[in-house]
């Protein structure tokens, strides 16, 4: 029998106890289960952060996979918790926009289903206001793994708090987007999908308001990039990047997360 796989997700470090905590409750409820742990690095409270993490990881998941993911600025208020289901896989934390990105790309065709699991019977009556990534979200996604259906939660609802990620627009000269995440290396990733980019086969980029010249150019590899300068390539996440070869793109331009980007779409 195949072992019940829950990721993680969280803002939490690992300075502190507070993973072991919750991967406590899991093995607790359900001891079979295969925890892993995504990331818990995302900064602190930052939910567009989570949400692009997580977007980028769970189409690498099999059908039947749940996604604990607890940045949960609004812990203890009248926030929702949520259970979604979206491509045969299972969602579980607070109501405030971070599975978003994730569920459209799992179910672009069709509307992710979203059960308010804030009052749920099989959690505990008894919780911490500042926990509920180990009071809450934990022993539902144990629940979830024993084969508890969602159903059986909490009521279904069809007004989650929207996606936080942005999207790119076009403009009259090319695209408008945004650097969404800076990764370990420096390099800048943009919300600039590669499909927006169509038959071009070279781009410019600049960033508005700074001095840096254009990037242009577009590279398949890395290393195919000019020695020492930025380059635009497609990175791993199927969105346009900007990345310096064996420097960090983000400190070379002094770019960083939620920088505004402007794409020229070349022949």
């Amino acid at each position: 029998m195949t072992r019940p796989l829950i990721t993680l997700t969280t803002d939490f470090g690992l300075t502190d106890g507070y993973v072991g905590a919750m991967k406590g409750v899991l093995l607790s409820l359900c001891p079979d289960a295969n925890v892993v742990d995504v990331s818990h690095a995302v900064a602190p409270q930052d939910i567009q952060m989570g949400s692009v993490i997580l977007r980028d990881i769970v189409g690498y998941y099999p059908a039947g996979a749940i996604h604990v993911v607890v940045i949960d600025p609004g812990v203890g208020t009248g926030r929702r918790a949520l259970v979604s289901r979206a491509g045969g896989q299972l969602f579980v934390g607070p109501d405030n926009g971070v599975f978003g990105p994730a569920l459209r790309l799992l179910s672009p065709d069709k509307a992710p289903e979203f059960w308010n699991v804030s009052d749920s019977p099989l959690a505990p009556s008894i919780r911490s206001s500042t926990f509920h990534g180990r009071d809450l979200f934990a022993p539902i996604a144990a629940h979830l793994a024993l084969g508890v259906r969602p159903e059986e939660l909490g009521p279904t609802i069809d007004d989650p708090v929207g996606a936080r990620a942005p999207a790119c627009h076009q403009t009259n000269d090319g695209l408008l987007g945004q650097v969404v995440s800076v990764d370990h290396f420096g390099n800048l990733t943009t919300n600039v999908p590669a499909i927006a980019l169509g038959t071009a086969s070279r781009v410019e980029v600049t960033f508005p308001g700074r001095t840096s010249p254009p990037v242009t150019g577009l590279f398949r590899t890395y290393e195919e990039g000019p020695s020492g300068s930025p380059m635009a390539l497609i990175g791993s996440s199927g969105h346009l990047e900007i990345a310096i070869c064996r420097a960090s793109a983000a400190e070379r331009l002094h770019v960083l997360r939620g920088a505004s980007v402007e794409v020229r779409l070349l022949n």
